[in-house]
């Protein structure tokens, strides 16, 4: 662990501030993506807390993967469906869960091929 990890790590421990996002965790996301070509959203456990991860293509272009960190939040379901809602609910706290779940449904509806 390098001195620059050891304090992002003590920040984050310290603020509660979202945690740093490695390497090793970024080319996870993209083998994981890769490997599920279907999957528009991903959950991964992280510091205390879960990484849901959103993939965005962007055609010819690299994909975007969008990463909110949500702590105290436990899921059993490993669905896009699922996924989305808990990635729409951290990403924006502040909206009312009618506005989460139709921004879910509508992420999911746009991702399936025709």
């Amino acid at each position: 662990m390098t001195a620059a990890t050891r304090r992002a790590a003590l920040d984050h421990h310290v603020t509660g501030a979202i945690p740093p996002v490695t390497e090793d965790d970024a080319r996870s996301d993209r083998e994981w993506f890769a490997g599920h070509p279907d999957r528009r959203f991903r959950a991964r456990p992280g510091d205390s807390g879960l990484w849901l991860i959103r993939r965005r293509p962007q055609g010819a272009d690299p994909d975007v993967y969008l990463r909110t960190f949500a702590r105290a939040v436990v899921t059993r379901e490993d669905s896009d469906r699922a996924l989305a809602a808990l990635w729409y609910g951290a990403a924006y706290p502040s909206w009312p869960p009618e506005k989460v779940q139709g921004a879910a449904r509508k992420a999911v509806k746009k991702g399936r091929k025709p």
